[in-house]
């Protein structure tokens, strides 16, 4: 039933359907399936729909779990990036995004192309304050 569910959730992730894929990831979590990619897999969900104080707690959810889980942070990167990128551009604030950049670069293995690509984005971070 996991394995179904979860690939369910993926194809309604590849087809648009946010929604339903958001209820199969919700529906893995209440049955205890608590492993790390199906909280970032809703997370994702929750991150495309612009819903940030859900994405929010089911990272932290997820932290509370998985404490030295890079791609939680990176998540968090992510997520706070989007958030002040709504905001008019002199009233942006970085630092919850680079301080969440900081934890997933402590956890994660050398040489992760992941938070190089990351990486890329947090230096860009200063160009887009202003």
């Amino acid at each position: 039933l996991f394995r179904s569910l979860r690939g369910l959730g993926e194809v309604y992730v590849i087809s648009g359907k946010l929604g339903e894929a958001e209820k199969c990831y919700m529906e893995l979590i209440d049955m205890k399936c608590r492993l790390p990619h199906i909280y970032l897999n809703l997370a994702i969900v929750y991150h495309n729909q612009k819903k940030w104080d859900q994405e929010e707690q089911i990272l932290k959810d997820l932290q509370k779990q998985y404490p030295e889980y890079y791609r939680c942070y990176m998540m968090f990167t992510y997520l706070y990036i989007a958030k002040e990128d709504e905001k008019p551009a002199g009233k942006r604030d970085y630092s919850s995004a680079i301080a969440s950049f900081e934890k997933a670069e402590e956890y994660a293995p050398e040489g992760s192309e992941d938070i190089e690509s990351l990486r890329k984005v947090v230096e860009g971070l200063e160009q887009k304050k202003e």
